[in-house]
């Protein structure tokens, strides 16, 4: 690695659009908690990037997306289709 990329890593914002990571994600357990999360970022003046809302192009698939102050890009989502699953299959494990 050339020394001059050595002394410039960690030392700009993130940048949407980088070669490399796009954003996290992370899963929520009820469409109320996107909402509450909403709230909170709401009032630590956290960036909201796209409120909470229903994406059709997945099946039950309810999300808010935000940034950090280095611009990374997060997002906090409920999937239904994927609760229903981990339900079903827990109600197997108990039989």
């Amino acid at each position: 690695m050339d020394p001059r990329d050595r002394r410039q890593r960690g030392k700009r914002k993130f940048r949407l659009g980088d070669i490399g990571f796009h954003h996290y994600a992370f899963e929520l357990g009820k469409r109320a908690d996107v909402d509450e999360l909403h709230e909170f970022l709401k009032k630590n003046r956290i960036e909201v990037i796209d409120p909470p809302a229903d994406y059709p192009s997945y099946e039950a698939y309810y999300a808010v997306f935000f940034v950090d102050p280095d611009g990374m890009k997060f997002e906090g989502v409920y999937f239904e289709e994927k609760q229903r699953r981990r339900r079903k299959k827990s109600r197997a494990y108990a039989r």
